[in-house]
């Protein structure tokens, strides 16, 4: 049986269960086509646990974002367990760095090289992963990277976000995103500022903690670590 996901994880599904997903019917030619290409859905909290269709109904809470191209939509649904194939965590930026913009490449690297010599992982989702994994252009001007940053240890947080708030200045790119810890994510910028209560969005909620207990627990993660 494939393993529950945490937010942010890639979860393929069985194309043969699409009839099983819960989903808002203007909705399920759209999911059947992405399945049938083979690719994933998102993991994503599920909110107040609601069904996607509205309906009320359990599953795993998911979602599929369109490209630009068909409007940028994204389309929540629930699967049912069975239906998963299988869950991988997000993808490592060294994966996807080949299929960002040919200005972005040699920064990303030079990143991923920085994050990496501190002992950290550096994952990315949003537009820059989903052009990577369908092949179809995702990013366009002023759009941003969107990383998951997998500090490993507590003592590697501070450095981090230096290096995140130093990489953003000198590369021109805006970087978006959370440190993954052990209770959920908490947004780059929010630890950055050292504000005393920052917003942990969890598997299952989001809800605003102290800086000092969202850092509390943190521990490598599933897929995480050094590399």
């Amino acid at each position: 049986m494939a393993p529950s996901p945490r937010r942010h994880d890639l979860v393929w599904l069985d194309p043969a269960r699409a009839g099983d997903l819960e989903v808002d019917a203007a909705w399920r030619p759209e999911v059947e086509c992405w399945l049938a290409r083979g690719l994933p859905a998102v993991a994503r909290r599920r909110e107040g646990g609601a069904a996607a269709s509205g309906s009320g109904g359990a599953g795993l809470a998911l979602g599929l974002p369109l490209p630009p191209s068909r409007g940028k939509a994204r389309i929540a649904l629930l699967a049912p367990p069975a239906a998963v194939v299988r869950v991988a965590p997000p993808l490592r930026l060294a994966e996807a760095v080949g299929s960002a913009p040919p200005s972005w490449r040699q920064p990303l690297r030079a990143l991923d090289g920085a994050a990496r010599a501190l002992g950290a992982v550096l994952r990315v989702h949003g537009s820059l992963a989903w052009q990577h994994l369908a092949g179809e252009p995702w990013i366009a001007g002023g759009s941003d990277v969107d990383l998951l940053v997998d500090p490993g240890s507590p003592a590697r947080v501070g450095p981090l976000l230096e290096l995140l708030a130093s990489w953003e200045r000198t590369a021109g790119i805006r970087a978006d995103g959370e440190v993954r810890l052990r209770g959920g994510g908490v947004g780059w910028r929010e630890l950055a500022s050292g504000a005393r209560l920052v917003l942990l969005k969890a598997d299952a909620s989001a809800r605003l903690v102290s800086r000092a207990a969202a850092l509390a627990g943190l521990a490598a993660l599933p897929g995480g670590g050094a590399p």
